[in-house]
């Protein structure tokens, strides 16, 4: 069951809606959460996220990395309220650099599955409706037009 946080927001957090990888270590596990060309890392010390539903408690110890770590905590918690930390600018900006990534690989021969990988993480492939090969084929498409029209329509 999810409540509102100090925030007020109530949404429940589904991983699996987000492109994110889980690395299971000996004694915790280590989440990267790719989201509107940001990157979100949890380290999940007690339990696991891949059992299904959870609750989620964060510790912050302090130190030096405090202020990164207070970051880190906004941009999960406005991801979970569904808040845009970036500009959509920004966001065009880091989806057109993903589709120069995966033009650049399908040009040194690597196959749809090797770009998926590369690109987003070990995953389910071709993905429920194919779903992943469709994205993994228009970021290479996109790429493609932003070489032929040149550096303008990266930038604007």
């Amino acid at each position: 069951m999810d409540t509102p946080n100090a925030g007020g927001c109530l949404h429940p957090f589904d991983l699996c809606e987000f492109e994110a990888r889980v690395l299971a270590g000996s004694t915790r596990e280590f989440v990267r959460i790719d989201h509107a060309g940001m990157v979100i890392r949890l380290d999940v010390t007690n339990g696991t996220l891949l059992d299904g539903p959870v609750s989620l408690r964060f510790e912050i110890p302090e130190g030096r990395g405090l202020n990164r770590q207070i970051d880190a905590l906004n941009r999960f918690r406005a991801l979970r309220c569904r808040d845009c930390l970036r500009s959509p600018s920004r966001t065009r900006l880091a989806n057109r650099l993903l589709a120069l990534q995966a033009f650049d690989l399908r040009r040194e021969g690597r196959s749809l599955r090797s770009i998926s990988q590369a690109v987003f993480g070990e995953c389910d492939w071709p993905g429920d409706g194919e779903h992943r090969k469709s994205r993994v084929r228009r970021l290479v498409a996109s790429g493609e037009a932003l070489v032929r029209t040149g550096p303008v329509s990266i930038l604007t």
